[in-house]
């Protein structure tokens, strides 16, 4: 049987083999696929890792195919498109930058030169989200204080509850409070509600010092991390509630 084999038209890449038909009217002669040329006559090189074969001036030839492989300079980091016929030289490597690397390659070392830049913003942007995360656990804290011999629920909340009853007292009295079991307590005056207030205000107080003091240390552990230690920075992890 005779084959035919299918070039790519503008890059000359081998793409398939296909059955060459005979001509009737032209006995020995076949009809071609377009594109293509009769594998009869042809020396037809086997194609080894990375190589592919073109045509090329009528010979087909086994020619550098890394197009499928990564390379970057090793200058600038940037990533290299090689072409049909080119391959990597002492100029390029396979190695990936990093999220936080850049060129030039150190041979010395095997490794890319690290961005400060980029990873100074990176080490900015993690102390936000602990700020972030700082402001909610505060916002949403809750415990409990125990005054007149009673736990009562503790948080900005409930602080801001006890504020607006006692400003409020004089015209607007308050004739029980809810202690932290939901049971309804008689509120013998305004005192009695501020000193519910002042163990609260207290208690949000040294929780927020507690969460500051958290951020401050995680703040020193960022500014103190490398670029694998930035990437795998858990900000959630190491909070007390």
């Amino acid at each position: 049987m005779n084959r035919a084999l299918v070039f790519d038209p503008d890059t000359g890449e081998f793409l398939r083999y296909e059955t060459a038909i005979p001509d009737q009217k032209n006995p020995g002669e076949f009809l071609l696929p377009p594109h293509s040329v009769l594998e009869s006559g042809l020396s037809i090189p086997e194609s080894g890792p990375n190589e592919t074969l073109i045509l090329q001036s009528g010979s087909v030839l086994a020619v550098p195919d890394f197009r499928d492989l990564d390379y970057y300079n090793q200058s600038t980091g940037a990533k290299i498109e090689l072409e049909l016929g080119q391959s990597p030289d002492s100029t390029m490597t396979s190695v990936v930058p990093g999220e936080f690397e850049t060129g030039p390659w150190i041979e010395e070392e095997s490794r890319w030169t690290v961005d400060s830049n980029k990873l100074a913003e990176a080490k900015s942007n993690l102390i936000s989200k602990l700020e972030a995360i700082r402001q909610f656990k505060e916002f949403t804290y809750r415990s409990t204080v125990t005054v007149h011999s009673i736990d009562w629920d503790s948080g900005e909340k409930y602080l801001r509850n006890l504020e607006r009853a006692i400003s409020l007292y004089s015209t607007h009295p308050v004739s029980a409070w809810l202690d932290s079991s939901n049971n309804p307590h008689p509120v013998p005056g305004v005192a009695y509600l501020e000193a519910i207030r002042d163990a609260v205000d207290l208690d949000t107080f040294q929780a927020g010092q507690t969460l500051y003091s958290v951020k401050w240390t995680k703040r020193d552990e960022v500014n103190s991390l490398g670029p694998e230690g930035v990437k795998n920075y858990d900000p959630e992890s190491g909070w007390p509630w």
